[in-house]
């Protein structure tokens, strides 16, 4: 597969995966929806010493993430995970929530429920697939953000995610250096300069609302082949905006993880050195995988700035292609996987 069908295939299966976790949460959820808690989790949670987000944000150890069906909220679907990977549970789970749905407060029980620390993909726009056609939403342009337009949305989901308490990772409109998403400065009629006062417009609300329990994961995709000649400093709010770096980063033909990521990495090592979580991952089916799954593990493990990955646990067909990036889509990437994470230290993040 060539690098423009990669760029095909990824953004279409993620927001296909997108949208069946929604699917799958409104199922699982209780009658109330993703905002109304499980009044038995919340009994099981009550027992629970509720962690600090300095806790996380500070942990030396590693964060093993998961973004799969059914995740966090079936219990029977994180157990087959962990089994997945050797006996090894995921501490950490990632979802979707668009702007027309509010604090996703069941999902963060859930999470926590299952010793995960939840991570969720914020995304200011009211769903539309992935086209470059569909990237245009003038009611979510950012000078819509920065205007005004959403701020009683942005404070109801600030106080929500205060009054809960637990902290909760917001991966606030990621993938801002692409031409995919209404957010994205080449598109939608945003100008330069209007991602970063957007960010800080809704970081401020969120600091007002008093929820200082939220990390806060600025998360641009991966720079590959000529986008490699990028810059990325100027979408960055700066670090006292911002507690993690993510990455969006598929591996499709690389061998190792410092050739998928080298480039990207030297491109933000330049401006900041915020922890890095590679925020979406996974490897495309092909002779390259089992060794490429087991050198990432191994570069996470070596890299002190790097504090861990979520791993992408579906398999999408799409325009013809087929995007599988499970870990354990093959018995010789599964067992590198087990070999891989079983070195980790990872994060406690049950109480």
């Amino acid at each position: 597969m060539n690098t423009a069908m990669l760029s095909a295939v990824v953004f279409g299966v993620y927001h296909e995966a997108a949208i069946a976790q929604q699917a799958q949460s409104t199922a699982s959820a209780q009658t109330g929806g993703l905002t109304k808690v499980d009044p038995k989790v919340a009994r099981a949670l009550a027992t629970k010493t509720v962690p600090t987000k300095q806790q996380f944000v500070a942990a030396t150890a590693n964060y093993f993430g998961v973004m799969a069906a059914d995740v966090p909220w079936n219990g029977t679907a994180v157990g087959k995970l962990a089994q997945a990977a050797g006996g090894v549970a995921p501490n950490m789970s990632e979802t979707f929530t668009t702007w027309v749905q509010d604090f996703p407060a069941a999902t963060v029980a859930d999470s926590y429920a299952h010793d995960e620390l939840p991570v969720i993909t914020w995304e200011p726009w009211a769903q539309g697939g992935t086209t470059k056609a569909q990237a245009k939403q003038p009611a979510y342009a950012l000078s819509q953000i920065t205007g005004g337009r959403y701020d009683a949305y942005i404070t109801r989901f600030a106080q929500a995610a205060a009054a809960q308490q637990w902290p909760v990772a917001i991966r606030f409109a990621h993938e801002m250096n692409g031409d995919w998403y209404p957010w994205c400065e080449k598109v939608n009629g945003n100008a330069p300069g209007s991602y970063v006062a957007a960010w800080k417009h809704v970081h401020d609300i969120f600091t007002r609302a008093g929820a200082n329990n939220v990390i806060w994961i600025w998360a641009p995709n991966i720079l590959r082949g000529a986008q490699s000649r990028l810059s990325l400093d100027e979408l960055y709010p700066g670090d006292a905006y911002v507690d993690w770096i993510g990455l969006s980063a598929y591996d499709d033909h690389e061998t190792t993880a410092m050739q998928l990521l080298g480039p990207t990495m030297a491109k933000i090592r330049a401006f900041t050195n915020k922890p890095l979580l590679l925020a979406e991952t996974g490897s495309q089916s092909g002779a390259q995988k089992p060794g490429w799954t087991a050198d990432l593990l191994d570069w996470v493990q070596q890299r002190t700035d790097v504090i861990g990955f979520v791993w992408s646990e579906y398999q999408v067909g799409r325009g013809g292609s087929t995007a599988d990036w499970r870990f354990d889509a093959d018995p010789a990437t599964q067992t590198a996987f087990r070999d891989g994470i079983k070195k980790l230290s990872l994060v406690a993040v049950g109480q």
